[in-house]
């Protein structure tokens, strides 16, 4: 105690002090409790020095003076005003201070002072911020005590030292005890009397801590002794601060209210970063990885972690990545090693472990040891309740472990249940254990797993006391509860499996839990250990052995080693039917499990024989309703309907369903099981709705009596997802296949077979939903881990890479399924055999792929083969056969092998309805595949009667809204299209396009092909609008669900771009056709046919944009690729084939076109057939070819042929008879047959109208062509009217700037012309000039022949001078476009000739004209029609120049050749008679001439009518040679007549009635002169 005079002392100095402070507080204008980061005292100035018993000595003149108060319960340091705490270090280390004291003689500040933190300190941000808010300055004046409880090695004390550094100026005085046992607490105590100069007793300094604690901080470190009462350590008081640190889980009860800090291990980020600063690795992407695997096997324990990387860094043959591998070789020396640091702390992992073990009860102690040989996590205490409770032999014959006395020495430790509880209240207590309440299961950090296996001597003892003790533990039955606990075992039985087991029916128990689990192959090496031992000790003919032998078959087969389980299986039934005898319970079950074997092998014909065989006896020795019986009843209904015999399967499921409800009651498994195999027979003979209500009620009964969780439960609800899928409600099939996954991943885990097996269920149903992106995801992990678990050659790999190739496929990647359904044909043929039924499947899946890539020769021998093997296998008549059968019909279609596919077709029909009668879904799926091959083979009629039969029967089978239903429908509305009920398909695809939004909603990839298809009838309607709408939003949609590369993608660009063709967007065509070329030609290959149909589409665009070399060498390109590719005769080919002639035609290569026009009608007649819509269209074609080949008559008797052909095939009514009759018609008008192409041309225009309406594009087409027609027949009037109705109707329908508006204005400028309406023909003509410039480009050809039109316009006017400029402009870009001897440029040329002729430039029109009929006669031949019209305006040009003799000579030549070519009654042939008859008048030749014109004009009142303008031109010409002959009578009487019928027919002001009349006014005058002459 302080004397008198101290106290005297001591007092003076705080009254000083104190008004000090005052002072020091009234300049800063801040209060004292306001004051932050201080811990200021009213009691004390700092402007008094006090020497008592520590003098200062050497203090400069500028320093400022220290106070040590040695009364009170305050050890501070005062410097500006602040104080600066001061601690006590129990480690010795000197000189550590938090402040800049300067040193002084020993006093409270040096006594109990706090150690500083390890340089290393890392992370726990989380609980510094707790302390830090608990022990803020301004919080209300109370004891605060806080405990920071976990086990040792955790990091507590380093978290309060990082505190205190942190918070050195918030204390007046920090003191550190250490707590770890009495006699250390008490030494600490006696130290700080010492230093206080009080008494040295425990009450004495607790009166001095509870009278000066108010800001002091108190801390208990270590305090793990539970024999020391803390209470009797800490002040009583009501102020205060206190830190207490232990591994006791009772210290948490002396924390103040809500100040028990959660002391866990660290975070996993300052793991890894607390490990590479002590291994002293710099952070990289390498480090970070390595050191997560080892932070990740040490459980972020904190001084492991530390040690780990002191270990790494102090050993050079150890780095990061060595660690792992030694940790588990040399863990016990590992977890002893001790780092060699200046940090406070030294004791090692084992050693910090061992201070708590060593505290523990012996039993306590004896079980943490047991639990050393368990797997750390979840060790259920029921496991150490059922070995006790376990009564029974649990040794085969001849076994005595020894570790057999020492389990019953442990077990006799635990004299009651509740002495189990005692232990794991021991064990958490100190911190060394977790214990789970609610599943009563214990759980041990991984290293203190580590530490107490390290405790164990005789580690080998232990640990068969602990394999004996699950042996004893595990159930071996099915109910729930059993199956519950066994699941509670398999993280213990998976650890331990490749340890040696004492006794075989430990190895039998392992092996049970392990094939719960799904663990087959570690079961399997059990099963192979027990079969072995049994062998030796029992024999092979012993019971035990034989049924050992028949569960490690069973094995084999759940592992996929079917040929193993097959050998093995066969050899226990023959051994078991020896020594057990045939009917003897132990041989039906291995005789059943044999015929599963059999099953799984793909043998269904054996497995059938013998499943019958063990019905039969299990019947007769056991009783048809006993439950083994029941199960092989079960067991042969599932091999029935694997054999394809599902109506069997249905009669025997039913029946066992039935019995099982009588004998074992609805909710029993075996029962739940029975019932969900005959829903999935109901689902495989298309009773889906029957398979849904049967899969609904045994998964709510499973629910019921199973529970949610149970494996049994979640199979059913798995197959349910399936039937949904199956039922089209896919909706409903990804949430309950979503449920399924997630609780399996719960309840099996991950990496279970039946989980993986729900999993790739579910990437179905995402493919099925169109998914694609969520199917590939999830089928690329169902297939890596399947790989992992299983083995990349398990079946059931196998069938979800097969499953995954699939998939790929619907995406696009068919490189990606091609390779990937190539892998799995080669391993199922390694591991299944060619001739197995999965291996069959997977290559029947194949060669879809290969037809998807466009492999079709490869995709039809791969499917014949297996079309060969399954019928071997399986026989023609099982569904699997039928459907590779179906699948090889659709093949053959895409390879244009039609007939093939038509028979094959029709024969999987046939006996589909035999097999599964007419309504199953297999047949309506074979159906509706016939109806599209019907439609392929142009037989409409039939395809749309099956179509509409196989809608009929899926609506009545699935429902109007069930998907496949919506495929039939728009097959069906794609028939309607081509058999040109364009209503009907609009209609009907409009229907499917709502239904399948509702139903799959509109990013389905199966809702944007009915959109798609839809679009493309909009087209065929002559809705461009709508169908360009429909097309891009198809293009959007798909482009965002199937990304822009996707197959289908560019098929809708592509659709898109001919839309834009269509509708005269040549430029958004072109770009589009060539980006999707592009496209094609990197995701697929550039002899793909979907690349190649694109290119062909491109050629035809450039047709279209007057592109016509680059169309040329494209369509020849593609061509070449399809013979080579597809074959010469592939439809594909022709078609490319007939595209290359029509661009031949357009570019004037008419000899090659007739060539290869004929040869692909030749082919189609060939491969087709005459009467198949592909070959009519071909001789359309053709005809049309014939045509401008001037082959009038070839082409008149082609094009008769099919138009009778069309009527008789699609009917008279059919968009396509009605285009080649209007083709007829044209062929007529170009033979001079004017009343039947006028009568022909009115008859299309009628039916168009009735069929099309009167505004379809192709109706308008008609029109202008039936106007051109009257035009041609001199029916101005009403070619006039027809012509200006079709513009105003083009103008509505189409835009404005639309070429087929544009043609029918250019159609109707000519017919102003020919009505002599010339200004108005001049004024459309040179609208249309203008227009078309704008839309096509001034160089396109249709540009080119509006500016030729335009420029006979001017001629027509009398503006020669810009006709003749117009003309040379036409001619000129033809030469560049065209090149001189395309027809196009030689009819400019012509034209141009018969200007220069016009303008009286007869040299120039001379010259022009014999260049014309030159090249003429090279490039089409002397008898073309062209050379012939070029040759009739070279002799008018000889006429015109006076070379009469030449006109003559030239005259006759033609007006002969058009007799043989054309005929003697063509109308060039008599307008080329007619001005050979002019010509002789000129020579002079008066009798020739008249006899002449009057055969003209006779033969054109028979041929045209005597009111034709044709007509009354020759006899206005013959007028003018009577007059020339001197029969002006007769001269007169003509031309009047003709003066008179012009007036009716081409009106009064009419330029040829004026002509006419200007004639007969000089007739008269001739007249006149003659009467005077004669008079």
């Amino acid at each position: 105690m302080p004397s008198k005079k101290q106290k005297k002392a001591l007092h003076a100095i705080k009254m000083k002090m104190k008004k000090q402070a005052k002072k020091q507080a009234k300049k800063q204008d801040i209060s004292e409790q306001s004051a932050q980061g201080t811990s200021q005292s009213n009691d004390f100035q700092t402007t008094t020095s006090v020497q008592d018993r520590h003098h200062q000595v050497g203090v400069p003149d500028n320093a400022r003076t220290e106070i040590n108060i040695l009364a009170g319960t305050q050890n501070a340091s005062f410097k500006n005003s602040q104080f600066n705490a001061v601690g006590h270090d129990q480690h010795n280390i000197t000189n550590n201070y938090y402040g800049n004291q300067e040193k002084s003689s020993p006093n409270l500040q040096d006594v109990l002072r706090c150690p500083a933190p390890s340089q290393y300190f890392t992370g726990r941000k989380d609980i510094l911020q707790k302390l830090s808010e608990i022990f803020a300055a301004d919080a209300p004046p109370m004891l605060r005590v806080v405990t920071l409880v976990a086990k040792g090695g955790t990091g507590k004390t380093q978290v309060v030292l990082k505190f205190v550094s942190e918070q050195t100026s918030r204390f007046s005085n920090i003191w550190f005890f250490d707590a770890t046992s009495k006699a250390t607490l008490e030494t600490d105590f006696k130290k700080l009397a010492k230093a206080a100069d009080i008494g040295d007793g425990i009450n004495d300094v607790k009166d001095l801590l509870g009278r000066n604690c108010k800001d002091s901080l108190l801390i208990f470190d270590s305090a793990d002794d539970p024999d020391i009462y803390l209470n009797d350590y800490i002040p009583s008081c009501n102020h205060g601060n206190v830190i207490i640190t232990s591994r006791l889980a009772d210290t948490r009860h002396m924390a103040s209210p809500g100040h028990d800090i959660g002391f866990n291990d660290l975070e996993k980020e300052d793991a890894i970063e607390l490990l590479l600063q002590h291994a002293h690795e710099d952070k990289s992407a390498t480090t970070y990885e390595l050191g997560s695997s080892i932070v990740d096997t040490l459980e972020c324990y904190a001084l492991a972690i530390s040690t780990a990387g002191a270990y790494i860094h102090t050993t050079p043959s150890c780095k990061l990545s060595d660690y792992l591998a030694r940790f588990k070789k040399k863990q016990g020396e590992l977890i002893k090693y001790r780092m060699k640091s200046l940090d406070s702390y030294q004791r090692t992992v084992f050693s910090a472990f061992k201070l708590s073990f060593e505290k523990l009860k012996s039993r306590t102690q004896y079980l943490l040891q047991i639990c050393a040989f368990l797997h750390h996590k979840a060790i259920p205490i029921q496991l150490f309740k059922r070995a006790a409770a376990f009564q029974g032999g649990d040794l085969d014959l001849g076994e005595q472990p020894p570790a057999m006395a020492k389990m019953e020495e442990f077990l006799s430790l635990f004299e009651d249940d509740d002495s189990w509880e005692e232990c794991v209240d021991e064990l958490c207590q100190f911190s060394l254990a977790s214990y789970d309440n609610g599943t009563k299961v214990l759980s041990l950090h991984s290293v203190i797993h580590a530490c107490s296996h390290e405790t164990v001597n005789l580690k080998d003892s232990e640990q068969d006391v602990a394999f004996l003790l699950i042996g004893r533990a595990t159930p071996r039955g099915f109910v729930e509860a059993d199956y519950q606990f066994r699941k509670q075992l398999w993280v213990h039985a998976s650890y331990m499996a490749g340890k040696n087991m004492p006794t075989v029916g430990v190895r039998i128990c392992l092996a049970h839990i392990l094939i719960d689990a799904g663990m087959w192959a570690q079961a399997e090496q059990l099963g192979e250990q027990v079969v072995g031992l049994r062998k030796e000790v029992l024999g092979e003919r012993h019971p035990d052995t034989l049924t050992s032998m028949s569960n490690l078959a069973l094995t084999y087969q759940s592992c996929g080693k079917w040929e193993a389980a097959e050998q093995l299986g066969e050899q226990v039934v023959g051994l078991s039917k020896k020594v057990l005898g045939e009917r003897h319970p132990n041989t039906l079950t291995s005789m059943s499990i044999l015929a599963l074997t059999y099953k799984s092998c793909g043998k269904w014909e054996a497995a059938e024989q013998l499943g019958e065989q063990v019905v039969g006896l299990r019947k007769e020795v056991l009783g048809e309703h006993h439950p083994n019986t029941l199960t092989s009843m079960s067991n042969l209904a599932s091999t029935y309907q694997s054999c394809g015999k599902w109506e069997a399967a249905e009669q025997l499921g039913e029946q066992v369903v039935g019995l099982s409800k009588e004998v074992l009651g609805e909710l029993h498994p075996n029962t739940l099981t029975s019932m969900s195999n005959l829903a999935s027979t109901y689902q495989s003979r298309g009773k889906w709705e029957a398979a849904e209500q049967l899969g609904e009620q045994v998964v709510g009964l499973s629910k019921e009596e199973l529970g949610e969780h149970h494996p049994g439960t979640l199979t059913s609800m798995s197959n349910l997802a399936v039937t949904y899928e199956s039922c089209g409600k896919w909706e409903a099939a990804e949430q309950l296949g979503e449920q399924v996954v997630g609780l399996s991943k719960e309840v099996l885990g991950e990496r279970h077979p039946s989980t993986l097996t729900s999993m790739s269920n579910l990437a179905w149903i995402y493919k099925s939903r169109g998914k694609w992106e969520a199917a590939e995801q999830l089928g690329e992990q169902v297939v890596g881990l399947s790989k992992e678990v299983l083995g990349e050659r398990h079946p059931s790999t196998l069938t979800s890479m097969s499953n995954l190739a699939l998939t790929y496929k619907s995406c696009g990647k068919w490189e990606a399924a091609e390779q990937l359904g190539e892998q799995v044909v080669g391993l199922s043929k390694e591991v299944l055999g060619e001739r197995h039924p999965s291996t069959l499947t997977s290559m029947s899946n194949l060669a879809q792929i290969y037809k998807s890539r466009g492999k079709w020769e490869a995709a039809e021998q791969l499917g014949e083969q297996v079309v060969g093997l399954r019928k071997e296998m399986l026989g023609e008549r099982h569904p699997g056969t039928l459907t590779s059968m179906s699948n090889l019909a659709v093949t053959y279609g895409s390879r244009g092998k039609w007939e093939a596919a038509e028979q094959l077709g029709e024969q999987v029909v046939g006996l589909r309805k035999e097999m599964l009668g007419e309504r199953h879904p297999g047949t309506l799926t074979s159906m509706s595949n016939l109806a599209a091959t019907y439609e392929s083979c142009g037989k409409w009629e039939a395809a749309e009667q099956l179509g509409e039969q196989v809608v009929g029967l899926r609506k009545e089978v699935l429902g109007e809204r069930h998907p496949d239903t919506l495929t039939s429908m728009s097959n069906l509305a794609w028939i309607y299209k081509s058999r040109g009920k364009w209503e009907a398909a609009e209609q009907l695809g409009e229907q499917v396009v709502g239904l399948s939004k509702e139903v799959l909603g509109e990013r389905h990839p199966s809702t944007l092909t009915s959109m798609s298809n839809l679009a493309a009838t909009y087209e065929s309607r002559g809705k461009w609008e709508a169908a360009e709408q429909l097309g891009e939003q198809v293009v959007g949609l798909r482009k965002e669900v199937l990304g822009e590369r996707h197959p289908s993608t560019l098929t809708s660009m592509s659709n898109l771009a001919a839309t834009y063709e269509s509708h005269g967007k040549w430029e958004a065509a072109e770009q589009l056709g060539e980006q999707v070329v592009g496209l094609s030609k990197e995701v697929l290959p550039e002899c793909h046919p979907s690349t190649l149909t694109s290119m062909s589409n491109l050629a035809w665009i450039y047709k279209s944009r007057g592109k016509w070399e680059a169309a040329e060498q494209l369509g020849e390109q593609v061509v070449g690729l399809s013979k080579e590719v597809l074959g010469e005769r592939h439809p594909s080919t022709l078609t490319s084939m007939s595209n290359l002639a029509w661009i031949y035609k357009s570019r004037g290569k008419w000899e090659a076109a007739e060539q290869l026009g004929e040869q692909v009608a030749g082919l189609r007649k060939e491969m087709l057939g005459e009467r198949h819509p592909g070959t009519l269209t071909s001789m359309s074609n053709l005809a049309a070819t014939y045509e401008s080949r001037g082959k009038w008559e070839a082409a008149e008797q082609l094009g008769e042929q099919v138009v009778g052909l069309r009527k008789e095939v699609l009917g008279e009514r059919h968009p396509s008879t009605l285009t080649s009759m209007s083709n007829l018609a044209a062929t007529y008008e170009s033979r001079g047959k004017w009343e039947a192409a006028e009568q022909l041309g009115e008859q299309v225009v009628g039916l168009r109208k009735e069929v099309l309406g009167e505004r379809h594009p192709s109706t308008l087409t008609s029109m202008s062509n039936l106007a051109a027609t009257y035009e041609s027949h001199g029916k101005w009037e009403a070619a006039e009217q027809l012509g200006e109705q079709v513009v105003g109707l083009s103008k509505e329908v189409l835009p404005e700037r639309h070429p087929s508006t544009l043609t029918s204005m250019s159609n109707l400028a000519w017919i102003y012309k020919s009505r002599g309406k010339w200004k108005a023909a001049e004024q459309l003509g040179e609208q249309v000039v203008g227009l078309r410039k704008e839309v096509l480009g001034e160089c396109h050809p249709s540009t080119l022949t509006s500016m030729s039109n335009l420029a006979a316009t001017y001629e027509s006017c009398g503006k020669w001078e810009a006709a003749e400029q117009l003309g040379e402009q036409v001619v000129g870009l033809n030469k560049e476009v065209l090149g001189e001897c395309h027809p196009s440029t030689l009819t400019s040329m012509s034209n141009l000739a018969v200007t220069y002729e016009s303008c009286g430039k007869w040299e120039a029109a001379e010259q022009l004209g014999e260049q014309v009929v030159g090249l003429r006669k090279e490039v089409l031949g002397e008898r073309h029609p062209s050379t012939l019209t070029s040759m009739s305006n070279l002799a008018w040009t000889y006429k015109s120049c006076g070379k009469w003799e030449a006109a003559e000579q030239l005259g006759e030549q033609v007006v002969g050749l058009r007799k043989e070519v054309l005929g003697e009654c063509h109308p060039s042939t008599l307008t080329s008679m007619s001005n050979l008859a002019s010509t002789y008048e000129s020579c002079g030749k008066w009798e020739a001439a008249e006899q002449l014109g009057e055969q003209v004009v006779g033969l054109s009142k028979e041929v045209l009518g005597e009111r034709h303008p044709g007509t009354l031109t020759s006899m206005s010409n013959l007028a003018w040679i009577y007059e020339s002959c001197g029969k002006w009578e007769a001269a007169e009487q003509l031309g009047e007549q003709v003066v008179g019928l012009r007036k009716e027919v081409l009106g009064e002001h009419h330029p040829s009635t004026l002509t006419s009349m200007s004639n007969l006014a000089l007739t008269y005058e001739s007249c006149g002169s003659g009467r005077l002459l004669s008079s």
